[in-house]
């Protein structure tokens, strides 16, 4: 079985949202596909954290790791419900500040489990590091203040 997985609007349906994409899509103006944009930021929200705790990251940048997979499908969950201003429950407003303070704990390096390993890990391309300012060496100054008289 694979360790990181691509979050599809099938997996958002089976977590018993499905009126929620059929929602969204009708409601949406324009050429892009509200769930595809959701599903997009959300990956890119998770993978963040993941490698800002130092983690490797798939060299598929669609796939998130499988113990977050549930944690991805509420992200897209409540843009979809913002995007459609449905109201949240007290229930989901819980689930989303657990869901933050997951994330959270993953970027910070503060959580307990780890995150799988991926199926095929990305270079370091993928996540740039972070490059040392460039130095910028001046030349000697002939003529200042203290060599030129009347300046």
């Amino acid at each position: 079985m694979a360790n990181w997985t691509i979050i599809t609007d099938d997996h958002v349906k089976a977590a018993g949202y499905g009126f929620v994409v059929d929602k969204a899509r009708t409601a949406s103006v324009g050429g892009v596909d509200p769930v595809d944009y959701e599903i997009g930021a959300a990956v890119a929200r998770v993978r963040r954290c993941v490698a800002a705790g130092g983690n490797a990251l798939d060299v598929d940048t669609a796939k998130v790791p499988m113990s977050l997979l549930s944690l991805s499908v509420h992200l897209v969950i409540w843009g979809l419900m913002m995007r459609i201003r449905m109201p949240m429950s007290e229930d989901q407003k819980e689930q989303r500040r657990i869901d933050e303070t997951e994330l959270k704990a993953i970027a910070t390096r503060s959580n307990a489990v780890p995150i799988e390993e991926p199926d095929e890990a990305a270079g370091s391309g993928e996540m740039s590091q972070p490059q040392p300012s460039p130095v910028v060496l001046g030349r000697t100054r002939y003529f200042t203040h203290q060599t030129e008289d009347g300046i």
